[in-house]
């Protein structure tokens, strides 16, 4: 069984190697490019104030330094074409700010690989789903098209949140999980929706103490990581650009097939859209909302009811929030904010992926609907990034494919400057219907009485 996982492990990163050579979502990888030459020429504490367009938190310097320093050694030259804001650019450097993205895949699937050992304890062996589940990530078509061929860095902040909600059901001790996730916003802001879960799961399941030592943690964690623009004196110009970037695409939408693209994707979200209020004003008060409802789902799986005089402390004869419904929280959140906030990018529903993976090896009634939900999640993010992959419909064959299916449309693509192909339109459409209608199950089997999340294993 060790061989043939070796000789799959090869087959895979010889797959991975031949898509890291190509050029991938250009415009972003170029960007990765730049950053890490930046940061391996002058030092991470300067990305911020380099030409770089750095919009990242700052870990993201810290992945690439190393990567860039390599190519820096392989070709010198490239450090002075900066100052010329040239880019000597080859497949070398694009295979080079790729690798952290297969390293991070590979940590996912080393989690799953833990999972599945653990809870075999637990559940018995189960199926064959059970045995493969790391390689049906690996090999999920949204891993191999948003990571080892856009080269997009989704795996790295997802990876982080996935073990901070391991460890949470693993470890004696809340504190690392609060260092994971707090590497996970560092890495990426989509990590920071998960904190207020983590705190409440993190008092429910290791008491007040150990989450206040991991509020501490994350504070250190953070201070750790902005040491070198601290010490410089750029503190103040590094958590301006952090900040100001989170912002700086102020769309309803950009391409994310979600609520605001149904009402309209590339709409400004900083003018009044209801009254006196913003679209992203509205979005955060909808997700708030949204957020208190799986927070009292997640009181009552606690064992302390619906009502709100249940809020007083009760003995927990359930024994609290498992592990697996911890995860499905988290789930849920994720795949909630995705839907719900403006801003968002088509990539960014990628975290439902490895968030929902662990439930699918669990036994009970509801198997067959977490895995049928994993396929249909997965099925909708792939065409959210298929669907608006800027090289593909201007190639040859999609584009005489997309003419001889009807041509051009009247609707302007924001993004492209082009008119949409009918086809194309009517395939947008369509991937973003699907995601509205699974999003809508997992509302209706999140919220209503023994639902989904209640029938998993304790």
């Amino acid at each position: 069984m060790r061989r043939n996982t070796v000789i799959a492990l090869v087959f895979y990163l010889l797959l991975r190697w031949v898509l890291a050579t190509q050029p991938g979502y250009v415009y972003d990888v170029k960007l990765y490019k730049n950053w890490a030459l930046y940061a391996a020429r002058d030092g991470v504490e300067e990305i911020y104030s380099q030409h770089s367009g750095m919009d990242y938190p700052p870990l993201y310097a810290y992945i690439l330094y190393p990567f860039g320093k390599i190519y820096l050694g392989a070709v010198p030259e490239a450090a002075s074409a900066l100052d010329e804001n040239k880019l000597l650019d080859s497949p070398t450097l694009t295979v080079l700010v790729k690798l952290p993205c297969i390293l991070f895949d590979l940590a996912i699937a080393g989690l799953l690989a833990l999972w599945v050992r653990r809870r075999s304890v637990l559940d018995g062996p189960g199926d064959r789903w059970t045995r493969l589940l790391p390689w049906l990530y690996l090999l999920n078509p949204v891993v191999l098209f948003d990571s080892a061929y856009w080269g997009q860095p989704d795996a790295i902040h997802s990876a982080f949140t996935l073990a901070a909600f391991l460890w949470l059901g693993w470890g004696r001790s809340a504190w690392p999980s609060w260092v994971l996730l707090t590497l996970a916003t560092l890495m990426k802001p989509l990590g920071a929706p998960f904190f207020p879960l983590l705190g409440v799961v993190s008092l429910v399941r290791h008491g007040f103490k150990s989450t206040l030592v991991g509020g501490i943690a994350a504070i250190a964690t953070g201070l750790l990581v902005f040491a070198p623009y601290i010490a410089t004196g750029r503190m103040d110009e590094t958590i301006s650009r952090v900040v100001g970037d989170v912002g700086a695409m102020s769309y309803t939408s950009t391409n994310a097939h979600n609520l605001w693209w149904a009402l309209g994707g590339w709409q400004n979200s900083e003018v009044p859209w209801l009254g006196p209020f913003t679209a992203t004003q509205v979005a955060l008060a909808i997700f708030g909302i949204f957020y208190l409802g799986v927070l009292l789902v997640g009181h009552h799986l606690h064992g302390r009811g619906w009502s709100l005089a249940a809020l007083l402390p009760k003995a927990n004869p359930e024994g609290g929030i498992s592990h697996p419904q911890m995860i499905g929280l988290a789930f849920v959140v994720g795949f909630g904010f995705f839907m719900i906030s403006t801003h968002m990018h088509e990539n960014h529903m990628f975290i439902v992926v490895p968030l929902l993976a662990p439930l699918t090896i669990l036994p009970g009634p509801k198997q067959r609907w977490i895995r049928g939900m994993f396929l249909a999640a997965s099925i909708g993010c792939f065409l959210n990034l298929v669907l608006h992959d800027v090289d593909l419909s201007a190639q040859e064959v999609p584009r005489l494919a997309f003419l001889m299916a009807g041509g051009e449309s009247n609707v302007v693509n924001e993004h492209l400057h082009r008119p949409f192909y009918v086809a194309e339109l009517w395939a947008i459409r369509f991937s973003l219907w699907w995601n509205l209608a699974i999003f809508a199950l997992v509302l209706v089997e999140t919220f209503r009485p023994k639902g989904w999340l209640e029938k998993l294993p304790r």
